[in-house]
């Protein structure tokens, strides 16, 4: 009985020792996972941003591409409709309606592409320049909140426009052309700048690290 009861005392002191050092192990081995869990998160956060931000330079390249090439256009067609009504003394009437139908490319283009940098569109910095450093990152989140609702609106009134079209199938007076192609420039130009206000708020709230470096 005595050996009996010595060895279960024994038992009983041993594993009250054992428990808190078991427990402390159990703890360490924890803290560790939660930081390469956390880690890992920030990672995949910021092959996130890179690969988004590269998808945009994507973007504003062939932004760049066609802003370039319609720009060559409307100079060649405006120079090319002078010299003819005043040398040959015939008017090229298709140009009227392709140069206003391509401005309106152009402006949504440029207009997104500004949407990538701080001050590129015109706005009213009275107020936001006037704010605490605090409040910087909200007024932006909120500026850009306001900013999409707009090309939403812009988007969906583009798009509606150009089923409509689809589906009346009319055609343009001067180069016969279907009337949902100069149409279709409306919601691109809005889905551009979409793309590129979420761009700049996410640059500002998170920084670009890349900018930073190459400064």
């Amino acid at each position: 009985m005595r050996d009996t009861f010595g060895w279960l005392l024994f038992r009983v002191i041993g594993n009250s020792l054992k428990f808190p050092m078991t427990q402390k192990r159990s703890d360490e081995c924890l803290q560790p996972t939660k930081m390469w869990k956390n880690k890992i998160l920030i990672l995949g956060g910021e092959r996130s941003m890179k690969g988004y931000k590269k998808l945009m330079d994507i973007v504003a390249m062939v932004e760049k591409t066609v802003l370039v090439v319609t720009m060559i256009l409307i100079l060649v067609l405006t120079v090319g409709n002078v010299f003819s009504r005043k040398v040959i003394h015939r008017s090229w009437s298709f140009t009227e309606e392709l140069v206003v139908a391509v401005f309106v490319l152009i402006t949504l283009l440029a207009a997104a592409l500004a949407c990538r940098e701080k001050g590129g569109l015109v706005s009213l910095t009275l107020v936001t320049d006037r704010l605490p450093k605090k409040l910087e990152k909200p007024s932006v989140i909120l500026i850009t909140v306001l900013s999409i609702v707009f090309s939403a609106i812009l988007f969906k009134y583009g798009m509606d426009k150009v089923l409509t079209q689809l589906a009346n199938g009319k055609r343009t007076f001067v180069l016969n052309w279907p009337e949902w192609i100069f149409w279709s420039f409306v919601p691109i130009g809005a889905g551009c700048m979409i793309l590129h206000l979420i761009e700049y708020c996410l640059d500002v709230c998170f920084g670009n690290k890349n900018d930073k470096e190459g400064k």
